[in-house]
């Protein structure tokens, strides 16, 4: 079996992932589960905010790298995801908001 896709997964989010094991990066956002506090908490939400977004500027800024046959499978998952959405917005608006 091949590494379908392997070069853009580098290329995407390849560099991101080694700074964030190399930099120890350590992100708890369960205010049960941190006992320094709120103020921690609020750190931390921001840290993982900075750090979702490097990944996904990443991703956007390569995207055109990714190869057919794995784009293909994400069209596939993106379709099914949306079909889900739209199934829980009319049944949302049909019995009232969650």
């Amino acid at each position: 079996m091949g590494w379908y896709g392997k070069s853009f997964l580098e290329a995407s989010v390849g560099a991101t992932i080694r700074r964030l094991c190399l930099d120890n990066v350590s992100i708890e956002v369960d205010p049960l589960r941190n006992a320094k506090g709120p103020k921690d908490v609020e750190r931390n939400v921001d840290l993982l905010v900075y750090w979702c977004r490097e990944i996904w500027d990443q991703i956007y800024a390569v995207r055109q790298q990714c190869p057919e046959y794995v784009s293909f499978k994400f069209f596939g998952r993106h379709i099914l995801s949306y079909s889900k959405l739209v199934r829980c917005a009319n049944y949302s608006s049909t019995f009232g908001s969650w």
